[in-house]
Parts: C-alpha cells; sequence; structure tokens
C-alpha cells in the first residue's frame, strides 16, 4: 500500500481537485440487504443527539448500503451535516482552482525531471487529455497529481453512486436543511498549503500507483459495509516518509480535531442532527471519536 494516498476521504486515493470540486452526485438507494451495516454511533447530551456515519464517495451503482437504523437515523434528524455541500460544483469552485492550483511563476517542467514529465505526459493521454503534459504546465503538482491518477471508475466506482450527495438529495426532498463541516476552500487548502517537496512526492505517488487494481477498493467497500472499522483503520496509510506524515496530519488529523471540536459545540445545542463525513474519519487511532474521547465525549456504536 502506497505509503502517501490511502488516507482520509474517498475510497480511492486524495479528495483533491475532483474530490473537492466534483465530489459525487445523486443515486438513492433505499433498503439495503439485510446484512449491510456500515458503522453509525450516537453521541448525546442533556439536550441534543447527534449520529455519527462514516461514507464512501464514490460506489458501484448497485451498492445498497442502507440499513433500518441508518434511515431512522436520517428520518429523525432535524439537520444533515457534510463535509461541504454539494461535494463542492466545479462551477462555483474553479475560481478557487484558479487561486490555489496554479504557478504562473515556475512551470511544472521547472520543477521535475524529465523522467517524471514523461510520465505525466502518458498518463494524461492515457486519461483522455491528447495535449498530455502541455495541458498542465502551469499548474501545481498537487492538482497535477489528481490528473494522472486513474478515476475509481476504473473499477466500476461512480461518484455518482457515492453516499453523501445521496443524502444531501435525501434532505432536499423532505426540506431537511443541509449544512457543512468544511468550506471548498478549507479542502483545497489541505493540498494548496504542501510544502513544495510534499507536492512533488504525492503526484511522483500518483503515478506510481496509478494503475492498482480495483481489489483494494473492492476491500474497502466491502469492510465499510460490514461495519468492519478495525479493518478500515488498518487501510489507512503507514508513516513511513517526512511527507506522508504531513500529509497525514492534514488530511486526518487536524480536520479530526476540527470535527470533533464542532460536534462538541452541537452537543450544547437542542434536538437531532446526522453528522456524514469520509468513513476513514471514523477509523484508526487519530479518528474523530478518539478525538471525541479526549473531549470527554463517549461515542455509542448503534451499527
Amino acid at each position: 500500500m502506497s505509503p502517501l494516498t490511502r488516507s482520509a476521504l474517498q475510497p480511492r486515493r486524495l479528495p483533491g481537485l475532483l474530490a473537492a470540486l466534483v465530489v459525487l452526485a445523486v443515486l438513492s438507494f433505499r433498503g439495503g440487504p439485510a446484512w449491510a451495516k456500515p458503522a453509525l454511533w450516537m453521541v448525546t447530551s442533556p439536550t441534543a443527539t447527534i449520529y455519527l456515519f462514516g461514507t464512501i464517495h464514490a460506489l458501484k451503482p448497485d451498492t445498497q448500503w442502507r440499513s433500518a437504523k441508518l434511515d431512522h437515523a436520517f428520518n429523525s434528524s432535524k439537520e444533515l451535516w457534510l463535509e461541504i455541500i454539494d461535494g463542492g460544483s466545479y462551477r462555483s469552485g474553479f475560481p478557487l482552482m484558479q487561486k490555489l492550483g496554479t504557478d504562473y511563476h515556475k512551470p511544472l517542467s521547472s520543477k521535475l525531471p524529465r523522467a517524471t514529465l514523461d510520465q505525466i505526459d502518458a498518463a494524461l493521454k492515457s486519461n483522455g487529455i491528447p495535449e498530455g503534459r502541455a495541458k498542465v504546465e502551469w499548474l501545481r503538482p498537487w492538482v497535477v497529481a489528481q490528473l494522472v491518477g486513474k478515476s475509481s471508475g476504473g473499477a466500476g466506482m461512480e461518484r455518482g453512486s457515492g453516499v453523501d450527495l445521496t443524502l444531501q438529495e435525501d434532505a432536499a426532498e423532505v426540506e431537511k436543511p443541509v449544512r457543512a463541516l468544511e468550506t471548498k476552500e478549507q479542502q483545497l487548502r489541505i493540498f494548496a498549503d504542501l510544502k513544495p517537496d510534499v507536492e512533488i512526492a504525492l503526484l511522483e505517488d500518483e503515478l506510481a500507483h496509478r494503475n492498482d487494481g480495483g481489489a483494494e477498493l473492492d476491500a474497502l467497500v466491502a469492510a465499510w459495509l460490514a461495519g468492519d472499522v478495525d479493518k478500515l483503520g488498518r487501510m489507512q496509510k503507514k508513516h513511513d516518509s517526512a511527507a506522508a506524515e504531513e500529509l497525514y496530519r492534514r488530511l486526518l488529523v487536524e480536520r479530526n480535531r476540527h470535527w470533533a471540536v464542532k460536534i462538541q459545540e452541537l452537543l450544547k445545542g437542542s434536538g437531532t442532527i446526522m453528522i456524514a463525513g469520509g468513513a476513514f474519519h471514523f477509523a484508526g487511532p487519530d479518528s474523530v471519536l478518539v478525538q471525541l474521547r479526549a473531549l470527554g465525549i463517549e461515542a455509542e456504536r448503534i451499527q
């Protein structure tokens, strides 16, 4: 497993350009099979109840993931909280990409060796960008990393069949308010604020693993459907380089702490709320659940 790219927001790799600007259209699956039981938790205060649900951002269209307990949690909640609303539409996010994802002072060719540039050229052409490297000369390495990777659709996964926007569409149907834990800019800055050497390491890693098969994805989704949080935790990246450590910290640790503090604030309110975010945020040694425990809040697993 790659040290840099098996972490937080989506089942394939990183929540960068595609995930922050396009992440997930909508396809709702109701009444899933009896064995589908993705992990679901509940935290409470004297005045509030909050359900916590780990999601997968892209799934095969025929994946059935709903359960009676999950439907009850959704139906009883007065609000739905997601990582970002609409998954970050491309059109609304384009100005941010222009601001954070371009570098008109140092072209890509000045940052990378010829061999890496040739790999980028071949990868982009393989992904349907006929201009190849010329198309990305003024983009930063973290953006190019998202473009060279093969989409999750290569394993039959579709962002339009993911969980987050399915829930958002369901909320719209019943006029349930939808709120966001993060903004588009906050998500993009996870990558835009990386140190230059980490940006390049991310791109090189994406090139090295772009042809990985779909078995890992299938295993991840199977673990998620079965509610095997321990296995999801083991599938997170290992800290075997300074670059990997920094990326892990930015993708998971810092965001999980922020989410936990937000949950603590929401528990001071009243009523029932559902929070749905990437499943890796609720697994492993730095999970939202661990961060909540550090704040004196214990989550009860109910599925």
